[in-house]
């Protein structure tokens, strides 16, 4: 019922899981999208559930972006949102499949919190799930798997235990390793039939909450550029300019890669460099792209370590 609320179509929920069942039996692999919303807030463990019924390879979980239809009484609360971020944490430590996040830059943050308890705690990460209840039902998994081990191994500099970590990309630098980004893109189609990506030494680099503009963008059919879809602000068109030169020189995405930009707390948060905020939340919610991240309840420390970040 709720699934054909959300999608205004009776019967849709249904059609849905018949779908996956064909793409099962015809050995598709599949993802399971799912958009948190006041309406499945307390689904979540249920709907996991459901997913690995199914046999999803993943689990995609994503955070209400509140622009169009989305302002519409669907939104969370901002302590809600870092709940279920933490009970995302939590039960993809012991999930037999892969979740991720979109559009929950504070995720980032969160990871490296989890690990540095961690490592202060001298535990592993078999503890109660505290947050399962919270959200429905409880998940049936209780010892760690690999996939996280080899997530925070893949992703040492933000989620590494260390105190002091270097960030992703600065702004000083990251236009040299755009340019040698989309110099190799006339070589990616060579280089992949040699089994290489010739851009994924520059793709490595972005490993930053919100990618608006900092690794990825949207194209529309007219070729309107955007930092991403939810963020609806025009870059450039391809139409009149070459895509590369939109990307790297265009005001917009400039000042996303620019985080001495960002306002408020975002502007001297220590996470700042691995989170950045959702941009697009942000402009949804204050209308400033550059406002701080209204969903986001941790409070930065001020001070001389997060000068140097």
């Amino acid at each position: 019922e709720v699934h054909d609320s959300f999608r205004q179509a009776a019967g849709s929920f249904k059609a849905a899981v018949r779908g996956l069942t064909y793409a099962r039996q015809g050995n598709l692999s599949f993802q399971i999208n799912t958009t948190v919303t006041r309406r499945n807030l307390h689904d979540l463990s249920s709907m996991l559930n459901t997913v690995v019924d199914l046999d999803a390879v993943a689990w995609d979980v994503f955070m209400l972006v509140p622009t169009g239809r989305g302002k519409i009484e669907d939104e969370v609360t901002p302590q809600e949102y870092e709940e279920v971020l933490n009970w995302i944490h939590e039960v993809s430590r012991t999930a037999p499949i892969r979740i991720k996040v979109t559009c929950a830059p504070h995720y980032m943050r969160i990871v490296r919190q989890k690990a540095k308890e961690r490592r202060d705690s001298g535990k592993d990460s078999q503890h109660p799930i505290s947050y399962s209840k919270r959200f429905g039902s409880e998940t049936r998994w209780a010892s760690p798997i690999s996939s996280v081990d080899n997530y925070f191994q893949a992703h040492p500099s933000c989620c590494s235990d260390s105190d002091r970590f270097e960030p992703i990309a600065r702004s000083d630098d990251l236009g040299s390793t755009l340019k040698s980004f989309f110099g190799s893109l006339k070589s990616v189609s060579s280089e992949q039939e040699n089994g290489r990506n010739a851009g994924a030494s520059a793709h490595q680099s972005f490993r930053r909450g919100c990618l608006a503009g900092t690794g990825f963008c949207f194209v529309s059919h007219i070729g309107d550029v955007q930092p991403c879809g939810y963020l609806n602000l025009i870059a450039g068109n391809t139409r009149r300019q070459p895509f590369g030169e939109i990307y790297l020189e265009s005001e917009l995405f400039r000042n996303l890669r620019d985080v001495s930009r960002l306002g408020g707390k975002c502007g001297y948060c220590e996470y700042r460099m691995i989170c950045g905020g959702c941009r697009a939340r942000a402009y949804g919610v204050q209308g400033s792209y550059l406002a701080e991240e209204p969903y986001c309840i941790y409070q930065p420390r001020k001070g001389e370590k997060n000068s140097r970040l």
